[in-house]
């Protein structure tokens, strides 16, 4: 992958090809930002350029003819190493594992932790970094470079490390000569204040509304309004544009006005079976529904206090959300919104979403019969 390819703000990449221009390249680095926006694919550009044979040292771009450049493209360099979130099962074979992940990784580079769990088709289980991962990290490094003249590691999402990561403190402080370390997190909070101090961090922001339009544009079959409400929808994050340019027939907004007619009547036999085909859906479908209902209600919020804003809905929708706007009171709008950002986070968390939809639903019924 090339920068020139990288779907981002430019700000980040232009601070990495100076590194490389400058010869200042930290051994430790962190690439950070919110999910979809980049930084992965930034990581993975970054190391086949710090990997080529014959890099262009006044532009910072990798000639993409040699084998390291031909190899880095496949993700099958022998110096490059990647460390990566695993399902805790006994069985998963660590081989296998990293197959999957550098084939999903060459699918989509903006992919988040839920996408790499819907790939593994494990939407239900747990991600870590083990210490026995983490010690992996440091043999492969502490290995002669292969085929090259450098040894890149990659470590996609470092959050997951929790207290191991104290292990690579030693690597980080004395690393080996031409070795680099990579990490590439979406939170930096969940990352120890011991890595972070030594490592130098390169932020990348949400990606502009601009340039995520720039790139649906290419898309075949959206119209204008669409590309416009997704770009808006997608809220700077490049993996979501491309889902929901892909689910043009999904209407989450109108999904979540049914749903809130059945917590409404909340009859048993009606809500079972919504819930149950609910669960059904993998999280990435669940986990819009509910971003839909958020944007639908942000907009009655809005329009009950008359601002105008860029609004996520479609016309239709918003016509819906001019009719929900006198229907609702603010404090029940406020609840509302509470309760979908709960749910939201539980989705994320994992959580059992029978379980919780059921608990939902009878807290949404209390607040939409309150008047």
């Amino acid at each position: 992958m090339t920068f020139e390819e990288i779907i981002c703000n430019p700000e980040p990449i232009t601070f990495l090809k100076n590194q490389f221009i400058l010869e200042r390249i930290p051994h430790a680095q962190i690439l950070t930002g919110p999910q979809g926006n980049g930084s992965m694919a930034a990581a993975l550009a970054f190391a086949q350029l710090l990997l080529c044979e014959e890099p262009n040292k006044e532009s910072a771009t990798a000639c993409q003819s040699c084998s390291s450049c031909k190899q880095t493209n496949l993700l099958i360099h022998p110096d490059l190493h990647f460390a990566f979130p695993k399902i805790s099962d006994k069985d998963n074979k660590s081989n296998s594992i990293e197959k999957a992940f550098r084939e999903a990784i060459l699918q989509n580079p903006y992919m988040d932790e839920m996408g790499w769990l819907e790939f593994l088709e494990a939407q239900n289980k747990q991600l870590n970094i083990s210490a026995e991962s983490v010690r992996q990290i440091i043999e492969g490094l502490a290995l002669k470079s292969f085929d090259s003249s450098a040894q890149v590691m990659i470590i996609w999402l470092p959050e997951y490390l929790g207290d191991q990561g104290n292990i690579l403190l030693k690597l980080i402080e004395e690393p080996n000569k031409d070795s680099y370390l990579i990490l590439v997190s979406h939170n930096l909070e969940k990352i120890l204040p011991t890595i972070l101090s030594r490592c130098q961090t390169v932020s990348f922001e949400k990606i502009s509304n601009k340039r995520i339009l720039e790139s649906l544009s290419s898309i075949q079959g959206l119209d204008g309004e669409r590309l416009k409400q997704i770009a808006l929808v997608a809220d700077g994050n490049w993996d979501k544009a491309l889902r929901l340019s892909k689910h043009e027939e999904e209407n989450p907004s109108q999904e979540f006005i049914a749903w809130t007619r059945i917590c409404w009547t909340l009859k048993a036999s009606t809500l079972n079976e919504w819930i149950e085909n609910f669960a059904k859906r993998n999280r990435e479908s669940q986990k819009n529904f509910f971003d839909g209902g958020l944007a639908l209600f942000y907009e009655i919020l809005h329009l009950k206090f008359g601002n105008e804003l860029a609004s996520k809905l479609s016309s239709t929708e918003k016509e819906t959300a001019a009719k929900m706007a006198d229907r609702f009171n603010l404090r029940q709008i406020e609840l509302i919104v509470k309760q979908i950002t709960n749910i939201i986070y539980h989705l994320e968390a994992n959580a059992n979403p029978k379980v919780l939809l059921t608990d939902a639903s009878i807290q949404m019924h209390k607040i939409l019969t309150a008047g």
